[in-house]
């Protein structure tokens, strides 16, 4: 896991059409979503908004917390773990 700073702001698209098409057993689509959120535990702040299954997400880390740390360092050692299994 890299020591670099993971604070700043990211923006992610997201489409729920293709749930239609694929052979699941659970289908759901946001016609008209504003959601926001702020975890202080993981120094975050984000907000959705969606209309007819497309959406935007913009996230803003505002704080590093051990917390959030810690789950990096779980996750790329599980990563690790994983790519040392193939």
């Amino acid at each position: 896991m890299s020591d670099e700073k993971h604070t700043g702001h990211f923006v992610s698209f997201y489409e729920q059409w293709s749930a239609l098409f694929r052979p699941t057993n659970w289908d759901d689509m946001d016609v008209v979503r504003i959601f926001w959120e702020r975890d202080a535990q993981l120094g975050t702040f984000s907000v959705d908004l969606a209309v007819l299954g497309v959406g935007v997400r913009w996230a803003w880390v505002y704080e590093e917390t051990d917390y959030g740390l810690e789950l990096r360092r779980r996750a790329a050692e599980a990563k690790a773990a994983f790519e040392d299994e193939k």
